[in-house]
């Protein structure tokens, strides 16, 4: 009787613990920029853990990770190595059948409960996670005039929203900043929240039905197929 008592209340403790864990944010800071190539980076702290990942179209991802300050960890990025396509052996890839969902099976996801609930979920995570700071600059400039006109008259309705059109080149030069923080444990309750409503199960019941259907009727015909050759 003691041993489950110890075994319980281990239980309880770890729950309790992960909880915590998942109420303690993460803070993030997101830089980027748009210019012949596509750079970002992105910072990360969860506690005493950190981490930063940059990239580039022409370079793969850089990542450290830290603690207290500390690097315990990382890898560099390599450039791109170009092969002679002669001396690489060619491999035969069998695709294999997945089963999939039906157009009409997809339609119950415009089903209004579903959306209004899904909305509903989305507008509380953003609200609850939303950046702190966010930040767009640069000049941008089209080909066409025209459509750097229709920019222009876009961006007056975009507040925040720096980016300056240049009518008189064709140029891309923007910047974003992009920082803020995320609490898991909000993420999963609203997550979950959603899952639950009668709206969300529903739909997720339909889906589940259609899949194994199709999965069932795949069978059979894969199984009718290898009759016919025998």
């Amino acid at each position: 009787m003691s041993l489950l008592i110890v075994l319980f209340w281990c239980v309880v403790s770890l729950v309790v613990i992960l909880i915590l864990l998942t109420m303690v944010p993460v803070r993030y800071s997101i830089c980027g920029r748009l210019q012949d190539t596509v750079r970002f980076e992105i910072e990360w702290q969860y506690g005493p853990l950190s981490g930063m990942t940059s990239y580039s179209s022409k370079q793969l991802q850089n990542f450290k990770l830290s603690f207290i300050g500390i690097p315990v960890g990382g890898k560099a990025g390599k450039q791109d190595v170009k092969k002679d396509q002669n001396t690489i052996p060619k491999r035969i890839k069998v695709k294999k059948e997945k089963a999939g969902f039906a157009i009409n099976d997809l339609r119950c996801l415009l089903n209004k409960d579903f959306l209004a609930a899904l909305l509903k979920m989305l507008k509380t995570i953003y609200r609850h996670s939303r950046p702190g700071v966010w930040n767009i600059s640069g000049v941008i400039g089209f080909n066409d005039p025209y459509y750097t006109g229709l920019f222009a008259a876009a961006r007056q309705a975009l507040p925040g929203i720096g980016v300056e059109p240049d009518f008189s080149r064709e140029i891309y030069d923007i910047t974003v900043q992009i920082s803020g923080r995320i609490i898991a444990f909000a993420l999963s309750y609203h997550t979950l929240r959603f899952l639950g409503s009668r709206a969300a199960r529903l739909v997720l019941a339909r889906l589940w039905k259609a899949r194994k259907s199709q999965k069932k009727s795949g069978s059979i015909s894969r199984y009718k197929s290898v009759q016919v050759h025998h």
